[in-house]
């Protein structure tokens, strides 16, 4: 026995008239391939498609961080028409001012910001009550731009 088949033939049944057996491993064998055909197609998909998910996540997790930094950067600024404004110009009047230029298109009324003890800064319309604990703050940049 020099060739290797031989021991595959020697190991295999006699088939002889059984035609039935024939066709049964031949259908075995042919779904066999096809499993494995479809469940390789699986693989290559998921290969294909973890790169891009990959991707995709760490450009949502970088945009969500960037959020996060640039939120806690500066406290926000409330302004009277109810607006919350990052600060541009460290006045908070009139970054107040030229938000409501933009929203409401018209002359903004006279303002007066105020620290809310807190961290905060909240711009009222000049001569409305401010609420406890707050404290009006000089005209002008207020070091916050």
């Amino acid at each position: 026995m020099s060739d290797p088949l031989d021991v595959v033939r020697d190991l295999a049944p006699l088939v002889g008239d059984q035609p039935g057996l024939v066709n049964r491993a031949r259908t075995d064998l042919m779904e066999n391939l096809i499993r494995r055909s479809r469940r390789e197609a699986v693989l290559r998909w998921a290969r294909r498609a973890a790169v891009p998910l990959a991707a995709a996540a760490l450009l949502i997790a970088a945009a969500v961080a960037w959020v996060v930094v640039q939120a806690g950067d500066q406290p926000a600024l409330r302004c009277p028409d109810g607006a919350a404004i990052r600060p541009v110009t460290g006045d908070p009047v009139a970054d107040c001012a030229a938000e409501w230029r933009r929203s409401k298109a018209q002359s903004p009324p006279p303002m007066t910001a105020y620290d809310d003890g807190r961290g905060g800064v909240h711009v009222l319309l000049e001569g409305e009550a401010a609420p406890p604990g707050y404290t009006a703050l000089e005209p002008g940049p207020q070091g916050r731009p």
